[in-house]
């Protein structure tokens, strides 16, 4: 009898397995992912169904016959890639595997190796979980229910958020609200594609879309929105890459992103004086990187660091830009792909997207003791691109919910 040997790569991943050629088709792997989802003291992993978030048209392409395997082996371990051990082997059909009795709070570095007539399909990339109970959440007023971007006052009870809607029915543009704004909302501007409170409480910036909704025009305009004047001033920066508007820590500037040819992150005086580039693509500590697609910014209370992320060899890093040294470097030296950072207040806390539970989730770093919180994928998941917003040190904000840690 003839053996055949093979090699199976999944995700960069090359595991190899000998086996009699009787004892498998030419069927490909079912193609599964692997998903974790924390629970109170245990954690549940699943495995998504083939063609789950493909375009229809991607979905003809998968394969109609598929090898399916008829065991997996758990590996767990509380060190990322070392001291592996196998928890447990699960007969099963079904694309779901409970562990239980495990510690609150601890992260956990997990892995899954399928196996058919007792030899290895594949290994699954490992996933990182933090077992602990359900985030207490809470959903801010039905006013914002429609709400595309919300951002708060740091000195009020205040919102400024973007919408779609009016009291007499839909909005044709994306306009910027208020509210309570003597105890209503009220519509201040027009076409707005971003909004950020200042930290002093008195100005909100705004990128503006110039074009009408039946124009190509793609380009954004930069506006400061002054509350008390009850008007806006257009300041010297237009361009279709505008992205990610931050205060500094004084109100003084506002931070962007305009990626356009070498540049990165430029900033300017709220009254538009003065302005000038601050990261660019040859950066220190930059140079090496393959692309950038920078949705966040995040700005320190320090008024030196400037946190964002960026990507290199297809993985997104989060960076940390010190503007007395003049450098950047990576904050989360891992093998996940983190997104959108963002400093909690204090600066002690930083918020961010990451794909390390084998989707995109919210989760929280804390500097002082390097630990790790997960406050999403509590049985359902997918935050995706909402804009995560500190209200104080212990609760942040996406979309209209309101999460406590």
């Amino acid at each position: 009898m003839r053996k055949l040997v093979a090699l199976l790569s999944i995700s960069g991943l090359i595991i190899s397995f000998s086996c009699s050629k009787e004892d498998f088709s030419d069927e490909p792997l079912l193609p599964y992912k692997l998903v974790g989802y924390p629970k109170e003291s245990g954690v549940d992993i699943r495995f998504t169904r083939p063609g789950h978030g493909l375009l229809p048209g991607a979905l003809s392409q998968l394969p109609q016959k598929v090898n399916r395997p008829e065991s997996y082996d758990i590996f767990i371990s509380k060190e990322p890639g070392i001291d592996f051990r196998r928890t447990a082997t699960q007969f099963t059909n079904e694309n779901r595997i409970s562990l239980n009795d495990l510690e609150n709070g601890i992260p956990y570095y997990i892995t899954v190796r399928a196996n058919k007539r007792g030899f290895s399909l594949v290994q699954y990339d490992t996933i990182m979980v933090v077992a602990s109970k359900l985030k207490q959440t809470r959903s801010i007023s039905w006013r914002y229910d429609q709400a595309q971007k919300i951002t708060f006052s740091p000195t009020t009870d205040s919102a400024a958020f973007i919408a779609q809607i009016t009291y007499s029915g839909w909005s044709e543009t994306p306009d910027l609200y208020i509210y309570p704004y003597y105890n209503e909302s009220v519509q201040v501007g027009k076409n707005i594609a971003e909004c950020e409170w200042s930290p002093s409480g008195e100005l909100i910036a705004v990128l503006k879309k110039m074009d009408d909704g039946n124009s190509i025009d793609k380009n954004l305009k930069l506006s400061v929105y002054t509350i008390k004047a009850n008007s806006f001033n257009d300041l010297s920066v237009q361009s279709e890459s505008l992205a990610s508007i931050e205060f500094s820590a004084d109100s003084k500037w506002i931070y962007y992103v305009d990626d356009s040819e070498n540049n990165l992150i430029w900033r300017i005086k709220t009254d538009g004086q003065q302005k000038e580039m601050v990261v660019g693509r040859q950066t220190a500590g930059l140079e090496k990187t393959t692309g950038f697609e920078i949705d966040r910014i995040s700005i320190h209370s320090n008024g030196e660091d400037i946190y964002f992320s960026g990507s290199q060899n297809e993985v997104s890093k989060i960076y940390r830009y010190n503007q007395k040294s003049g450098t950047a470097e990576v904050v989360l030296n891992d093998q996940w792909s983190s997104f959108s950072p963002s400093l909690s207040p204090d600066g002690q806390k930083l918020a961010f997207y990451s794909t390390r539970s084998g989707q995109r989730e919210l989760w929280v770093y804390e500097f002082s003791n390097t630990s790790y919180r997960q406050l999403t994928g509590f049985e359902r998941g997918g935050w995706f691109d909402q804009k995560i917003d500190w209200l104080s040190n212990t609760e942040l904000s996406i979309g209209n919910t309101l999460i406590q840690l």
